[in-house]
């Protein structure tokens, strides 16, 4: 005689609840999701305007030390 294979369900109301659970865990993990994806794009923001005033600021001292060269080299004429 073959053996009955055990049921992991018994009561259709353990599926519900089981489906219902993951449905939570899913709905959860994507609100996640998209906090960790709304703070990533405020980091990249930050990221690039630093970058850009970083620029701006090495554009301006290579101004002044070109500037100060030039005047030096005019005062060793």
């Amino acid at each position: 005689s073959e053996e009955e294979a055990e049921l992991y369900f018994t009561d259709p109301q353990q599926l519900l609840d089981l489906i219902t659970e993951l449905t939570d865990q899913s709905l959860s993990l994507i609100q996640n999701s998209a906090r960790v994806e709304g703070v990533l794009k405020e980091l990249q923001q930050s990221i690039e305007t630093s970058r850009r005033k970083i620029d701006s600021e090495e554009e301006q001292i290579t101004l002044k030390i070109k500037e100060v060269t030039k005047r030096l080299n005019k005062e060793k004429e």
